[in-house]
């Protein structure tokens, strides 16, 4: 079984000022139901920690066509593609009850040993999840982030430090507060004023707790870029990269 389908009804509590669900809210969906599927095949997180090992996010992008508001349930679907060398890949979709899609997601795995948070041996989850060889690619997810051009403008850096809401159960930041990070360091009023056409995370290195980083927001047009490295090592490699695309409120 490598798909796998859960229905999430959207509360007050998951929607923003204008009533449309936070993007935040819909990564917490799609990671809680690849969690419910992890589950189902043996290698969700507390049972691959009883073995020493974990799940960790390398690289994860969400396109959304429309916004559902509270009050509307919605379907997640997901699907555990075929292994990639060490990585294992996993799609998405979010869709009403009509079948509409509103939105799509594709995302990149890595099991880890959790003493050395090094990368562990594919071997260790392949066999309880091998992946659909047939599974379609919603869109191709390319190695690194996009970067900023020439135009693109400094907006600001913001230094931020994990607080305790933002860890999960690998003791480290949990991989839909990043989304939730790019939203508040655009802004209030860009975000009253758009929606999220798409959003790109590359996630480079752990943020855990005490660490801080220095992010910076630099803005081209409508694409928003954000990149954070360590606060002590500024000219390291970045622990996080995100690429933000925004369309006016009408547009999504």
């Amino acid at each position: 079984m490598q798909s796998y389908s859960m229905q999430w009804t959207i509360r007050p509590i998951h929607c923003d000022p204008a009533g449309f669900v936070r993007i935040g809210a819909i990564q917490d969906f799609l990671q809680e139901t690849a969690g419910e599927h992890c589950l189902l095949l043996g290698c969700d997180i507390p049972t691959l920690q009883q073995k020493g090992f974990s799940w960790v996010i390398t690289r994860f992008e969400l396109r959304m066509q429309a916004y559902p508001h509270a009050g509307e349930t919605v379907t997640v679907r997901t699907t555990a593609h075929k292994p990639r060398l060490c990585f294992f890949p996993r799609s998405f979709s979010v869709e009403r009850a009509d079948g509409t899609v509103l939105g799509t997601a594709y995302s990149l795995w890595l099991p880890i040993d959790v003493e050395t948070r090094s990368m562990a041996a594919p071997g260790t989850i392949s066999d309880v999840l091998p992946g659909d060889a047939d599974a379609k690619e919603p869109f191709h997810l390319s190695v690194r982030s996009a970067y900023p051009t020439e135009t693109a403008v400094l907006c600001d850096t913001v230094s931020f430090t994990p607080r305790y809401t933002d860890l999960d159960a690998n003791g480290h930041m949990n991989n839909a507060r990043y989304t939730d990070l790019a939203c508040n360091i655009l802004g209030i009023d860009t975000m009253e004023r758009n929606l999220i056409q798409s959003i790109s995370v590359l996630y480079d290195r752990e943020i855990l707790p005490g660490q801080t980083v220095l992010v910076k927001h630099v803005k081209d047009g409508d694409t928003h870029y954000l990149s954070a490295t360590a606060q002590d090592r500024p000219e390291g490699k970045p622990a996080f990269e995100i690429t933000v695309k925004t369309v006016p409120v009408t547009g999504v």
